[in-house]
């Protein structure tokens, strides 16, 4: 049996400064969750695909963030635009 990987058609953003960890989602885009890291209160996720973006940032611990970012990534499909 062969397995097929999957190859983004789009161009990676750039990693800006402050990105803490990148998930690829199911439309070839990206999900950041970019701030100061694992105890910090600035850590948000945002969308490159469809452009949303944590809600909650009283919770925005990395443990906190990173399952959100994630299972936002797998069910986005939107693809970038740019």
């Amino acid at each position: 049996m062969r397995t097929a990987l999957r190859t983004s058609a789009f161009t990676e953003p750039d990693r800006r400064k402050g990105l803490l960890i990148r998930f690829a989602t199911t439309g070839g885009s990206y999900a950041d969750v970019t701030g100061s890291g694992e105890n910090a209160h600035d850590n948000r996720w945002s969308c490159h695909g469809c452009g949303d973006s944590s809600r909650a940032p009283e919770v925005s611990y990395l443990f906190r963030i990173r399952p959100d970012a994630n299972d936002h990534a797998t069910a986005c499909r939107a693809i970038p635009l740019t």
